[in-house]
C-alpha cells in the first residue's frame, strides 16, 4: 500500500507541521513515468489529487525529449474531491514554478462532501485559474521578462449534489465529455 506522506500516530487527526515520505512518493512517481509514460492525463481523488497538483507544477512539455530528471509529462488533470497541498513548501511543485507546460484541468467536487468541503476544491481550482492569467501576450510590456512562463490552462468545474466520490450520473458524464472535447480541441494530436 502506498501513501504520499506519513503522519506520526499522535498527529493522526491534526494537520501536522511536516509530512514524511513526500520526496519518496515523488521519486516513485517519476519512476512510473519513466517506465510506463508518457501519459495523456492523470486523475487524482482526494489526497491523490494533492499529489496530482504537485505533479502538475513539475511537468515538462509532453512532446519534448524525455529527461530522467524530469520525466513527468501529461496534458490534462482531473481533480476529484481534492484540495491544495496543505504545507506551503509543496506549492513549490505546483504554483510557484515559473515554467510549466499547458494543462487542462477539471475540478469535480460534491456540494455535500463532509471530508473536503467544496470551498477547498474551489481554492485549488483558483490556483490554476490564477496561473492562466499569467500568460504573456506579444503586447505585454512584461513579455520579455516573462517569456519563459508558458503556463496555459483551461479550467472547468463540475459540482455535483453528492459527497466524497467521483460523480457518474448522466449530467456528470456530459460534463466529462465536454471537458475531453475541450481538451482535444485545445491540444490536437
Amino acid at each position: 500500500m502506498y501513501s504520499w506522506f506519513n503522519w506520526e500516530p499522535e498527529e493522526k487527526w491534526n494537520a501536522p507541521d511536516s509530512y514524511s515520505g513526500v520526496e519518496e512518493t515523488v521519486a516513485f512517481l517519476k519512476q512510473q513515468f519513466i517506465e510506463h509514460g508518457p501519459f495523456d492525463g492523470v486523475l487524482g481523488f482526494s489526497q491523490g489529487g494533492v499529489v496530482t497538483s504537485m505533479l502538475a507544477g513539475m511537468r515538462r512539455l509532453k512532446n519534448s525529449n524525455t529527461d530522467e530528471t524530469n520525466p513527468i509529462a501529461f496534458e490534462f488533470a482531473i481533480f476529484a474531491a481534492t484540495f491544495a497541498p496543505p504545507v506551503p513548501e509543496y506549492f513549490f511543485y505546483t504554483m510557484s514554478s515559473n515554467k510549466c507546460a499547458p494543462l487542462a484541468t477539471l475540478h469535480v467536487y460534491g456540494s455535500a462532501d463532509p471530508l473536503v468541503p467544496p470551498e477547498m476544491s474551489k481554492n485549488l481550482a483558483a490556483e490554476f485559474e490564477a496561473q492562466a492569467k499569467l500568460i504573456p501576450t506579444p503586447n505585454d510590456d512584461e513579455h520579455s521578462k516573462n517569456e519563459n512562463r508558458i503556463y496555459k490552462t483551461t479550467v472547468m468545474h463540475l459540482e455535483h449534489p453528492g459527497g466524497h466520490f467521483v460523480a457518474t450520473n448522466a449530467a456528470s458524464k456530459a460534463s466529462y465529455k465536454s471537458f475531453f472535447e475541450s481538451y482535444l480541441a485545445d491540444f490536437p494530436k
